[in-house]
């Protein structure tokens, strides 16, 4: 820039200087030489400020992109080989491994889907991961797949809206149902297991009887398929398709 800017100026004065001696009709020659010099500083000049500019909006180099196990390893203040066989092991069971946090058992764990597996490391190896009584992986062996027992929360959605209207169509006043189950916890109230492809869903609703008094009636429900074929209500078996 300042030898463009430097060039620019000096041109402009051996310039004027050249138009004044041409007035005066002294010799020119060096004035012309200058201008000469000038107009090439000015255009090396006006070059390098073109490759500063292209230089400069240029990406800059970016730093080393850390991989997924390195970032889980960071955040969850683990070693690498911690987080390269928490993430291949989950990923194997068909989880997302979470942010970790540590329970009252002193186990780290994670969520997903509403439910918590706890985690059990052996030095740089994970040796178990666990949700209450049900152990998924244990030792180097991995004994059940943890969706194949656990409903997800579409699922449970599912069968919760499923059994409620099953219900509402043996009670004598299916208007006045109350189910269990907040809007922030659908789930609260309801036992809903997966076994084998079945869906075993229980759980209580509160409704008038045939003389307008509310009462607590359980039932349980199987659903293969996605259809009821066992229907519990009351202690009274409404139907049995079972085979």
């Amino acid at each position: 820039m300042w030898l463009s800017i430097f060039s620019f100026v000096v041109f402009f004065v051996l310039l004027i200087w050249l138009i004044i001696r041409l007035f005066n009709k002294k010799p020119k020659k060096k004035i012309l030489l200058g201008l000469l010099i000038c107009l090439v500083l000015f255009i090396m000049g006006a070059l390098t400020d073109n490759t500063t500019v292209a230089g400069s909006d240029a990406a800059p180099t970016p730093e080393a992109v850390k991989s997924s196990e390195e970032i889980y390893a960071e955040e969850n203040d683990l070693t690498l080989a911690q987080a390269e066989n928490m993430l291949s092991l989950c990923t194997d069971l068909g989880l997302s491994a979470g942010k970790l946090s540590i329970g009252e058992d002193g186990a780290p764990y994670f969520s997903q889907e509403g439910y918590t597996f706890s985690v059990v490391f052996s030095g740089d190896d994970v040796s178990k991961i666990y949700s209450g009584t049900m152990v998924f992986y244990d030792n180097g062996e991995i004994k059940q797949m943890p969706f194949d027992l656990l409903p997800t929360t579409e699922e449970a959605i599912q069968y919760i809206t499923a059994s409620e209207d099953l219900v509402k169509s043996v009670l004598k006043a299916p208007s006045t149902a109350e189910f269990p189950g907040e809007w922030y916890d659908p789930q609260q109230g309801w036992r809903i297991d997966k076994r084998d492809g079945q869906f075993w869903v229980s759980s209580y609703v509160d409704a008038q009887n045939s003389f307008g008094a509310m009462i607590r009636s359980d039932f349980y429900i199987t659903f293969e398929n996605e259809t009821a074929i066992y229907f519990v209500f009351d202690g009274s078996i409404v139907f049995d398709y079972r085979t």
